[in-house]
């Protein structure tokens, strides 16, 4: 890995933590903090400095750092407590649609 992925996996890594425990502390993560999440994640895709599976695995751990839990284990946990609560459609967004619309088929 070469100093600039490293240094921009590292930068990504501290915005999803951020984002990820506002969240957990019951604040709103702002649009423009989603979307320079966003921005962040598919430059990096685009100059080849890390692939959507990196994003994948990064994105995932984050997520277990902070709610002990990948975003589909807590979706689950969310959906059998409270079939009426709309948060997992809040919690959905933060996942950058370009990776949401490719994993959608599969299971």
């Amino acid at each position: 890995m070469t100093t600039q992925a490293g240094e921009f996996i590292n930068r990504l890594r501290t915005m999803l933590h951020d984002s990820y425990t506002l969240e957990k502390n019951g604040k709103s993560v702002t649009a423009e903090q989603k979307g320079e999440i966003k921005g962040f994640m598919k430059a990096g895709k685009m100059l080849g400095i890390v692939t959507f599976d990196e994003l994948q695995i990064i994105v995932t751990e984050e997520s277990k750092k902070v709610f002990g839990a990948t975003f589909s284990e807590r979706t689950k946990q969310e959906s059998a407590s409270s079939k009426e609560n709309n948060s997992s459609e809040e919690k959905f967004s933060m996942i950058p649609a370009f990776m949401r619309l490719r994993n959608r088929g599969k299971k």
